[in-house]
């Protein structure tokens, strides 16, 4: 009789569907690997999402308001780049959260069961590079280095590109008609707000 030694049944712990990452591992994961957030289910990332995309409105408010101060000397060069920093800001708030909301909207509508939450999470980890480059565009600025404006208009097409590839992806998937209108809508709305302002 040949006695077997018992096998210890190894109970599988059941994965967390998302891993739990602090803000700063956030961001670069986001960098690193950004086609992990780009996946159909949610990570339960949606608040670093939204802080994402305040943190972005913050930027273009500070850079451009860095630009005006090394632009502009002379009386009211404070209060006149302040004001136009804010209304530079407020013309991107309102149709990113827009936008946002509309992708909710018009995906719902086409069949989709996802909420604002899914999209604040994938375009706010798409806005990652943005900010990045933003950050790196102010100290540039500071010292005159004329390098920074490339750093911040390619920070401002990577919100172009984000807003297309989560129209592309998730709104209406593989519609480029769709993805464009609402580009070309995000776009022309930030142009209005601005002149309006």
């Amino acid at each position: 009789m040949s006695e077997q030694p018992e096998q210890e049944e190894v109970q599988e712990v059941p994965q967390d569907s998302k891993d739990t990452l602090n803000y700063f591992q956030y961001l670069i994961q986001t960098i690193k690997k950004p086609d992990d957030f780009l996946g159909e289910d949610d990570k339960g990332y949606q608040l670093f999402g939204i802080i994402n995309m305040v943190l972005l409105l913050f930027l273009i408010i500070f850079s451009f308001f860095i630009q005006r101060i090394v632009l502009f000397t002379g009386s009211g060069w404070f209060a006149r780049g302040f004001l136009d920093s804010i209304k530079l800001g407020i013309s991107y708030a309102i149709p990113l959260a827009l936008v946002v909301v509309l992708m909710n909207w018009y995906a719902n509508k086409n069949g989709s069961k996802r909420n604002v939450a899914y999209f604040f999470e994938r375009l706010g980890a798409l806005l990652t590079l943005p900010c990045i480059l933003l950050v790196l565009s102010i100290p540039l600025n500071l010292l005159e280095i004329t390098l920074h404006t490339w750093f911040r208009t390619i920070s401002y097409s990577f919100i172009y590109i984000a807003i297309f590839m989560i129209c592309y992806l998730f709104v209406s998937p593989k519609n480029l008609k769709v993805a464009s209108v609402f580009l070309l809508g995000f776009y022309f709305t930030y142009r209005l707000i601005y002149y309006i302002l």
